[in-house]
C-alpha cells in the first residue's frame, strides 16, 4: 500500500489509510512512536499490542512443537 508524503505547515506528514488505521487501533489524536528501521520508518502506536491476527499469522507449522501431556486434568473430588 503506498501514500504521498504533503507539506503539512512547516511539517512534512502522511496520510495513513483507513485500512491500516482501522487494523492498529490508530484514530485521530492518537499518540505513536517513530522509531528507524533497517529499510525506513517504523510507526506504532505508543503502547503496542500486536492484533491476535497478526500473533496468530506467525503460528506456522514449523514454527510449532509437538503435543505434550500434562496429566489428566479432571478434578479430584474429595
Amino acid at each position: 500500500m503506498s501514500t504521498t508524503v504533503q507539506k503539512w505547515g512547516n511539517s512534512i506528514g502522511v496520510r495513513i489509510p483507513k485500512t491500516l488505521a482501522v487494523q492498529f487501533g490508530f484514530e485521530s489524536g492518537s499518540e505513536v512512536e517513530l522509531s528507524l528501521a533497517d529499510t525506513g520508518i517504523l510507526i506504532r502506536p505508543s503502547v503496542y499490542r500486536p492484533s491476535l491476527t497478526s500473533l496468530l499469522s506467525k503460528c506456522t507449522p514449523d514454527k510449532q512443537h509437538a503435543p505434550i501431556s500434562i496429566g489428566d486434568m479432571r478434578e479430584e473430588r474429595l
